[in-house]
């Protein structure tokens, strides 16, 4: 097994999906004669994309070098990538990376906000040959950077509910009880939803924080299944309960 302490090496929570990337019947695509090729290296290790200059799309991906672990998470990286822009890969293809190969049998990786540079140290290769192609893009091409909201909004329905709507419809998607945890849906408490998707719940005094982390990982995997994919859920830091940033219960109005 991997040493959890070799950078090169991916964790335990993301093996088993990142063994799907390893099949040699998938290998990396032949070079392609279209589109503006440009490349990236770290860690030894070259990315090479083909990109659509009048879409500023990516329509290839191969890499060169690594060890097995790494070729298969730029196999992986492959296949959330393909046919976005550059400008997006750069930003988002390595957050959706990371959602495709966590198992939500683990517990998050991190307390708070979860991105690809805290969840494992072996995101950051990814990361960074993905901006390495982004910046040389912009400098070989002149392309100007544009906003780019689109992975970061709620479906309309979300972004139109009342907060009291949006409460229910988390309540109804958080089973009776977890049968991993033992947690009841009359344990959990929703005390807000800050800029629509940060979602603050509290839990039960005195339970051990490992169970705490793995409850809110199986209802995080819920509320995103059922609810809306974009929302994101954290623990309730004890000590600022009575801070405004929390938003209130059904009765009051959102932020008060």
């Amino acid at each position: 097994m991997p040493s959890p302490t070799d950078p090169r090496e991916i964790g335990e929570a993301y093996r088993e999906r990142l063994a799907r990337f390893m099949n040699p019947a998938d290998p990396t695509p032949a070079p392609s004669s279209s589109g503006l090729e440009i490349s990236a290296q770290s860690e030894g290790i070259v990315l090479t994309a083909r990109i659509d200059a009048g879409e500023h799309r990516l329509t290839e991906l191969r890499s060169r070098g690594g060890t097995p672990s790494q070729r298969a998470l730029l196999a992986a990286l492959r296949h959330v990538s393909i046919g976005s822009t550059i400008q997006d890969a750069s930003e988002h293809a390595v957050i959706r990376l990371e959602n495709l190969l966590r198992d939500p049998a683990h517990t998050r990786p991190v307390k708070g906000i979860l991105q690809p540079e805290n969840a494992d140290p072996a995101f950051r290769l990814p990361l960074a040959l993905l901006r390495g192609i982004y910046r040389a893009y912009l400098l070989k091409t002149g392309y100007t950077p544009v906003p780019n909201y689109e992975d970061a909004l709620p479906c309309a329905s979300w972004s139109a509910a009342t907060h009291a709507e949006r409460l229910q419809r988390i309540l109804a998607a958080i089973p009776e009880i977890c049968p991993q945890t033992g947690l009841r849906k009359a344990d959990i408490e929703i005390k807000g939803i800050d800029l629509e998707t940060k979602v603050t719940v509290a839990l039960p005094a005195g339970i051990d924080p490992a169970i705490q982390q793995m409850y809110l990982t199986r209802l995080e995997t819920e509320v995103k299944s059922k609810v809306e994919p974009r929302l994101e859920l954290y623990l309730e830091d004890v000590r600022d309960r009575n801070t405004k940033r929390h938003a209130q219960l059904p009765g009051r109005q959102e932020g008060v």
